[in-house]
């Protein structure tokens, strides 16, 4: 065998050993949720409740700002120990929402102000800085536009800061319009596999585990003792969580403490979302590594974070696999190894672990366990669609060549006439994944007439993936999603309690998954 046929086996071995780690992973992560999870007991009320400074971060939400403004007006607090920062960097009507929903709270007695850049650097970090300066606060509290807290979040975290040790606490995502379509149960699906199983079972073991970016309350001196925010990558949030946790600063996730939000309505604005993620991720694989390395964290923590940032590097050795298993299938290329029993085996196996993972996640939160399991294909699917994505993405962010923060666009009412339109930019990368789906079609198509039909399978597999995302990705306007219930706050294992975003108070079920 010549050296390039000895490097295409390793290229081979190399991915389905990392599918078989990340299963391994996932199947580890939840058997250590199930081992320790447990209901934490919520802290005695403090002696003496410490200011807090709720911080809004927004740009262009017109149609979400009031709604975050209004919520954060209603949070149960003294009033005397609590004030509102609506960190404004929008160049669009937004600013008018602002002003207006801002006035009717100070006639409330509820100190807000609007702060507006003339230089907006720095993204969300930039403007998370920015009003740290002038917070006032021992606390604060950080809400993106599409949240929706509820009255008593800041009385279920506070009390956790009675460890001196702590410096973060946050909530789990919850979703507003998670009933929306059968596309937002499937992203709600993952993200409660990570919310609630993934982050709670890193949290309870005492393993570093990220910040989401938005339902946490910060210890201001521990985000100075950090080194406040930085504007070198586009996840502020995963870097300021690193470096708390490498000085040594303690941070708590409660998966039973739900903060709604909004998750994007469609795949091309979920694909924007998750190549703004993977891209700041990889900046910071690439920025933080060797203080990772060199930090006097147990090994075991440094694993956790070098994980979290490598979370993506199988992505590229999956793009090509893709454009070289034709190769091997057909007999073009001539390898010692057949995988055909072995690339079921491994993809069975990565199925089975999200499914296990959601599953528990579901049954965790009293949601259908039927409906997660059912959502495990299409969650592999969606990894698959989205690999070229990801992979530029880690190529970019390796090269820091970050270019603008492209945001993911929130409409959660029907905009009227005159208002402005939101819409995500279509990635060139649709027409590639059309064209690969069709030749994965074919592929299948061949396979299946001579018998291949292990491969063939696959190809279908492979087929569906590319061209569910391209096709998704063609819709990139921002859309209002369906009414909808809200969970206002979910314990675990607990019936849901709701609320109707469209109401001052009402109460109901949520339907399963």
């Amino acid at each position: 065998m010549n050296p390039f046929l000895y490097s295409f086996e390793g290229y081979r071995l190399v991915l389905r050993a990392l599918v078989a780690l990340m299963s391994a992973q996932f199947v580890l992560g939840t058997v250590l949720f199930l081992r320790n999870s447990r209901r934490r007991p919520t802290p005695p009320a403090p002696a003496r409740w410490p200011a807090v400074t709720v911080q809004l971060p927004l740009r262009n939400e017109f149609y979400a700002a009031e709604r975050v403004i209004e919520a954060a007006g209603a949070l149960d607090y003294p009033p005397e120990l609590f004030e509102i920062q609506v960190l404004d960097d929008s160049d669009d009507r937004t600013s008018e929402v602002v002003s207006a929903s801002l006035e009717r709270l100070r006639r409330r007695g509820i100190e807000a102000s609007h702060i507006r850049r003339h230089d907006p650097q720095g993204h969300k970090a930039g403007a998370l800085a920015a009003g740290l300066r002038e917070a006032r606060g021992e606390l604060v509290a950080i809400f993106d536009a599409d949240f929706v807290p509820s009255r008593d979040f800041l009385k279920k975290t506070v009390p956790y800061f009675a460890d001196p040790a702590v410096g973060l606490v946050q909530g789990r995502w919850e979703h507003t319009n998670r009933n929306a379509s059968w596309f937002t149960r499937l992203q709600a699906s993952i993200l409660d596999g990570l919310m609630v199983v993934e982050q709670t079972a890193k949290s309870d073991a005492g393993l570093p585990f990220q910040f989401n970016g938005s339902g946490g309350v910060w210890k201001k001196s521990a985000i100075e003792r950090a080194g406040g925010w930085k504007f070198d990558s586009l996840t502020e949030d995963l870097d300021l969580s690193i470096r708390a946790q490498l000085a040594g600063i303690k941070l708590v996730h409660l998966p039973d403490v739900a903060v709604p939000s909004e998750l994007p309505t469609t795949l091309g604005l979920f694909r924007v979302q998750q190549r703004r993620w993977a891209l700041g991720t990889a900046q910071l694989l690439r920025k933080r590594f060797g203080s990772v390395l060199r930090s006097p964290l147990p090994l075991s923590a440094r694993l956790s974070i070098l994980f979290q940032l490598g979370r993506h590097l199988g992505y590229p050795l999956l793009v090509a696999m893709v454009l070289t298993l034709p190769l091997t299938t057909f007999a073009y290329v001539r390898t010692p190894l057949e995988y055909g029993v072995i690339n079921a085996l491994v993809l069975g196996a990565a199925v089975l672990s999200v499914a296990f993972q959601q599953a528990v996640a579901a049954r965790a939160i009293g949601r259908s366990v039927a409906s997660a399991v059912v959502f495990a294909p299409f969650s592999i699917a969606l990894a698959i669609g989205l690999a070229p994505t990801y992979t530029v993405a880690l190529v970019y962010g390796f090269f820091d060549r970050a270019g603008p923060f492209h945001r993911t666009p929130k409409v959660p009412r029907t905009p009227r006439e005159g208002e402005p339109t939101y819409r995500a930019r279509r990635s060139i990368l649709v027409a590639v994944e059309l064209v690969i789906g069709a030749l994965y079609a074919w592929f299948s198509y061949v396979a299946v007439s001579r018998n291949i039909f292990t491969e063939g399978g696959f190809f279908a597999f492979v087929s569906f993936a590319y061209l569910w995302v391209g096709v998704g990705s063609l819709h990139v306007n921002a859309a209002p999603p369906s009414p909808v219930v809200v969970p206002e706050r979910v314990p675990l294992g607990a019936p849901l309690a709701v609320l109707d975003p469209e109401l001052p108070a009402a109460t109901g079920s949520v339907p399963d998954g």
